[in-house]
Parts: C-alpha cells; structure tokens; sequence
C-alpha cells in the first residue's frame, strides 16, 4: 500500500503554537537581532564574521514567514539573502582568520545554505556557491557529506558523471562512524538520487513520504523548513519528475520552480564596499 503523508502534525503545530504565544515578542528580537547583524556592516570588524552570522539570520527568518506567515515569496527573498551572504563569508574566508573554528563555517557543513539557493531559484548564486562549498581549502569533511554534496550539486549542474559516483559510494555505505542503521539510511539517500536520474516519479515520491514519516518521529521535528527536502525535490522537478510532497515543512510553493529576478533586492554591503568588483 502506498504511504501517505499528512500536511502536518499535533506535534508540529504544537511546536508552532509555542512560537505564535510570543510571536510579537519573537519577531522583535528577531528583528533587533536582524538589525544589530546589518549594523556592523557599517564598523569596522570581521567581515566574515559578519556574513557568517546575517546568513544564519536570514535563514531564520525565511523558516518563519514561510511557516507562520505562509509568504513564500519573502521567504525566498529571505532564503536568497542566506545564501548570497554564505557567499561572502566564503569569500573573506582566510585560513587562520580570527573568530573562527576553522573552515566548517565555510564548508559543506554549510550546505543548507546551497540548499536554500536552490529552493530560492537563485541559480547562477547556487552554482557559485556550491563550487565554493566544495573546493574550500583545509576542510575536514565526513565522506556522508562529500557524497551527498557532490550528488546534489552534480544534479544542479547536470553533471551526471559526478551524481553517479556519489550514488555508488552513498549505496556501498561503510562511513566511519555510522552504524548499520546509518548506512541504511545512506543507501536510501542513494536509491533517492537513482531514482531522479531514472525519472522515477513513484519512487522517488516514496522516498519523500518515508523521509518525512522518519524525520516527523525523531529528534529534528520542529518548527522549520526541511531544506533538504525542499531542494532535492526541487532538483527532481528539474529532471522532468512530478512532485506530490505539500506540506507545512515542505510547502508545494518552495517546490515549483518561478523565475525570479533579485536584482532590485537590497544586499548587505559593507561600509568600505566589496573588496571585489562583482557580487
């Protein structure tokens, strides 16, 4: 029998009603927050830095006028200015650069900001960004994230070579550190990236339905947009597959691909401007 998946869940919506309690006060802090990152943009201090923390700023808010709001365009301008400002961040990135831990900040670790281009059709920023993410300098990277990187961005970049490595190496499983449990979910991640190059619309709706049921029951339901759904399921209407996912963590909006131009959106730019010449 096939699965189905509800729009949402008790424990979603309770999660959801314990953030519209305070929703004033939430959105206050929020925007204080918002504010107080732009600010420093206009002293002198760590650009990188700077970028780092409005990238995860923008991603916050993006997750709450998507879910409470229910405004898919903002949330995409909001998703937009996450990753432009991951962008940055790499960018200014320097190993050794103070304020830092190292280049997990500007790694794959990071992907959920490639991610949020995607779901944003940000495309010419995604593919910037993505190279980035892939080829930082000094990264210490789990081999699970390196192939679930390189399948995705190799779907974004249609480069089938790449997707079909990463697919053998997520399916042969065997990553340090994981159990059986682990790998088994690895080579479900792997039969999900098969399936969008096979054109398996049933299979790889079956694929989302399950991932969603799992993820619903574990430790990360909360009250924000599953990314990584959001993306994959959007490359996968990229190669042609009809996506039936619609749900309050993974909203049908974010999926259908629009053409956008965020050319008259404003960018955060430092005081002294970009010490480059094109954003």
């Amino acid at each position: 029998m096939e699965k189905k998946i509800a729009y949402t869940t008790s424990r979603l919506n309770k999660n959801l009603e314990r953030i519209l309690e305070n929703d004033g006060k939430r959105r206050k802090d929020a925007e204080r927050s918002l504010n107080s990152a732009l600010l420093s943009l206009q002293y002198s201090s760590s650009r990188f830095s700077d970028y780092r923390i409005l990238s995860a700023e923008f991603l916050q808010q993006a997750s709450h006028v998507q879910m409470i709001d229910h405004n898919h365009s903002k949330a995409k301008e909001y998703l937009f200015l996450s990753a432009i400002c991951q962008k940055f961040a790499c960018l200014y990135y320097t190993p050794g650069i103070p304020k830092t831990d190292g280049p997990w900040e500007v790694d794959l670790h990071q992907l959920e900001k490639f991610e949020a281009a995607v779901i944003a059709d940000a495309n010419d920023l995604a593919l910037e960004l993505g190279e980035l993410l892939l080829n930082i300098e000094g990264s210490v990277i789990h081999p699970f994230q390196v192939d679930r990187g390189n399948a995705l961005f190799g779907l974004f970049s249609e480069n089938t070579e790449r997707v079909k490595i990463a697919i053998q190496s997520l399916k042969n499983g065997n990553y340090p550190r994981f159990n059986s449990r682990g790998n088994g979910s690895a080579l479900r991640l792997g039969q999900a990236f098969e399936e969008i190059l096979n054109r398996n619309t049933q299979g790889f709706n079956q694929y989302l339905i399950e991932q969603l049921h799992k993820e619903r029951r574990g430790y990360s339901a909360s009250s924000f947009l599953n990314l990584e759904l959001l993306a994959l399921s959007k490359l996968a209407v990229k190669y042609g597959l009809t996506i039936e996912l619609d749900t309050i963590e993974c909203p049908k909006e974010l999926i259908i691909p629009e053409t956008i131009d965020y050319s008259l959106i404003a960018i955060p730019t430092p005081k002294e401007g970009f010490p480059w010449s094109k954003i």
